[in-house]
């Protein structure tokens, strides 16, 4: 530093002074990362031995069990899942009953009425029941990952 005047010797002296602040920044912003990191494995660590749920109604089939589930806004009565292959043909039922409101789960074990397995390939799952008012609702379908 070699100030000739007194605004010379200022603005270097505020130079100095935002480099020491933008070093303390980094530090802090290296310090928040590591928690954010640490606080997102824990998380992740929660879902072993989960499978994940996605809101959809493709099923990829693929020889073994896959858990589907109904997601509810309202109760509904004679709660009914049809799984139907890639031409729109029906190939299974599940009767799921008299539901309450929030997530159900039931499982498609990829066996057809005859009791052969069906082939691999796309399935698609249509959910339906009817409302306090006997109006039919179509609840929302989700799809775990084999």
């Amino acid at each position: 530093m070699s100030p000739m005047d007194a605004s010379t010797m200022t603005a270097q002296m505020s130079q100095l002074n935002m480099v020491s602040s933008m070093g303390t920044m980094n530090t802090s912003m290296q310090s928040m990362l590591a928690q954010m990191q640490s606080a997102n494995f824990l998380n992740q660590a929660t879902l072993i031995g989960h499978s994940p749920m996605v809101a959809g109604n493709t099923i990829n089939f693929m020889g073994s069990e896959v858990i589907l589930g109904a997601n509810l806004a309202n109760p509904l009565q004679g709660v009914v899942a049809t799984i139907k292959d890639a031409s729109g043909n029906v190939v299974g039922t599940a009767d799921l009953g008299n539901l309450n409101s929030g997530m159900t789960n039931f499982a498609f074990d990829g066996i057809d009425a005859s009791g052969a397995t069906m082939p691999n390939g796309i399935y698609r799952v249509e959910i339906t029941g009817k409302n306090s008012a006997g109006a039919n609702e179509m609840p929302t379908a989700y799809v775990g990952s084999p």
